[in-house]
């Protein structure tokens, strides 16, 4: 089989179970749903129709009498039961119409406490996972959330800016239906100060999140490889983050080999299709002629890491940028653009041209970074 994310069907699915974002792989006219609230769904095309099973499905099985043996050992070795059959070839609209009673209008993710302390900002990330691997990196991520207890270790994301950490971070939290309370930088902790050093102020706002993180909340702690710069205040630092209901660090590649830490490495993305359908839900206004995307995908790609999705988004907005400025000059100069160049009725057309030029700009930035990976050591 040869399973393929279906864009389409997987906006269905996330109206459908907003609370759990679920994704669609597609072969054929066969559909995975994962997660939802009734575990693994299947859909399985049928003449005039789809066939739809769950692991848990919310009511009693169907009558199985109609349907092949062939289907059912099918089912049976997936840990699947017939849920119903449901008529018609629309399978988004099949989709949708697995979804339970309406929730609230601002049912998403348990609501997530009052702010607690000033260093805590927002989590901000894509709402998209996509990647094979990466699954089977957050699916690892949650069973070690999961069984996290005193006196640890603790879940560490490790990889490189833009790979996708807190993205990770976020959908598995959905998974699991925790509430995420906010990223805690220690950038913003770990520098010198005058009254109080940095680590009592660390283990202070540790000892605060204590107080008000519930069992169904999550604190995302970044820049924890600046904890290899802590001494004697390591070990009592990470032993009170392990202390708290649900915790996971993330951390550049500079921070492997910490005690008391589980590190998993963060990949990038796998193939151009992977690249291909995050753009395409990033950016559904977009097209791309020519070798355009490739050249994006090569540029946003890093030896041992896959493409990294946080580079190809930002290369892709600064493309569009560049067109916009052209746009202007052009209709500034000659009136209209002309036909193939831009907008091209309901859709954006992005040229080599543009996406050469966001490549060539952040060429000196990408190379820092890159020896900046390479030359940093643990101390």
């Amino acid at each position: 089989m040869s399973w393929k994310t279906d864009i389409r069907a997987t906006k269905a699915a996330r109206e459908a179970f907003p609370r759990h974002a679920p994704r669609v792989l597609c072969d054929g006219r066969q559909y995975l749903l994962n997660p939802t609230p009734f575990g693994r769904i299947e859909l399985v095309g049928l003449s005039g129709g789809f066939l739809v099973a769950a692991e848990n499905p919310p009511r009693p099985s169907m009558d199985l009498a109609n349907l092949s043996p062939k289907l059912l050992r099918h089912l049976a070795g997936h840990g699947l039961r017939p849920w119903k059959i449901v008529q018609g070839d629309d399978h988004a609209e099949v989709i949708r119409s697995l979804s339970g009673p309406p929730l609230p209008e601002d049912e998403g993710l348990p609501e997530p406490p009052e702010p607690w302390s000033p260093y805590v900002c927002p989590l901000e990330t894509s709402a998209e996972l996509l990647g094979e691997s990466r699954f089977r990196c957050c699916e690892q991520l949650a069973g070690l959330m999961e069984t996290q207890r005193f006196p640890g270790p603790v879940a560490q994301l490790v990889g490189i800016d833009g790979i996708g950490k807190r993205t990770m971070a976020a959908t598995m939290a959905r998974w699991m239906g925790w509430s995420i309370c906010g990223e805690l930088p220690l950038a913003r902790l770990l520098i010198e100060r005058m009254l109080q050093t940095s680590s009592e102020l660390l283990l202070d706002t540790l000892l605060a999140a204590g107080e008000v993180l519930g069992p169904a909340d999550m604190l995302v702690v970044s820049d924890a490889e600046l904890l290899t710069t802590l001494k004697r205040d390591r070990l009592p630092v990470l032993r009170e983050l392990a202390r708290l209901p649900h915790v996971v660090l993330l951390s550049r590649p500079s921070a492997m080999g910490m005690d008391n830490v589980i590190p998993l490495v963060c990949p990038g993305l796998e193939s151009v299709e992977d690249a291909r359908a995050m753009v395409a839900d990033q950016h559904p206004e977009l097209e791309f002629i020519g070798a355009g995307f490739d050249l994006l995908v090569q540029a946003a790609s890093v030896h041992e890491s896959g493409i990294v999705p946080g580079r190809l988004l930002y290369l892709v907005r600064l493309a569009k940028a560049f067109l916009s400025d052209r746009q202007k000059d052009i209709s500034a100069e000659e009136g209209p653009c002309p036909v193939g160049v831009g907008e091209n009725k309901s859709k954006i057309v992005l040229a080599p041209d543009e996406v050469s030029s966001a490549i060539i700009l952040t060429r000196p930035a990408r190379e820092d970074r890159i020896r900046a990976d390479d030359s940093v050591e643990d101390p």
